[in-house]
């Protein structure tokens, strides 16, 4: 199972904002890479298991309602009882109709999330 990969897309909606200007919480990120996380396990055991712990999360730039993300996870290693994944989000579009959008260089739009962190799944 190991290199197993899920990939989830999602269209960020006005449930999503926390933040004036429509800005989403990170939380909402981490709760997204909760489903992708499920699936995995679900692949590897036909179970959906429970999360142990994360390790070294960054929101590198910020996620505005109407942004499509993208969430994606693998499997790196499988121990006796768990499993240890990588989970990223990338913002793959935005809208540009927002007044606050930074146009300046495309990867402040192609690219707002490397999220590097690790997460740790035991059954």
């Amino acid at each position: 199972m190991i290199g197993k990969k899920v990939v989830h897309h999602m269209m960020m909606s006005e449930k999503d904002a926390h933040y004036v200007g429509g800005l989403v919480n990170g939380a909402r990120i981490v709760v997204q890479w909760g489903d992708v996380g499920t699936e995995l396990m679900v692949y590897a055991d036909g179970d959906i298991s429970l999360f142990l712990g994360y390790e070294k999360i960054e929101f590198t730039a910020p996620v505005y309602v109407g942004d499509f993300m993208e969430y994606v996870g693998w499997i790196e290693e499988v121990g006796n009882q768990s499993y240890k994944c990588k989970f990223e989000a990338w913002k793959v579009a935005t809208m540009l109709d927002r007044t606050d959008a930074d146009m300046e260089g495309i990867e402040q739009w192609l690219l707002q999330y490397l999220l590097n962190q690790y997460l740790y799944l035991v059954q």
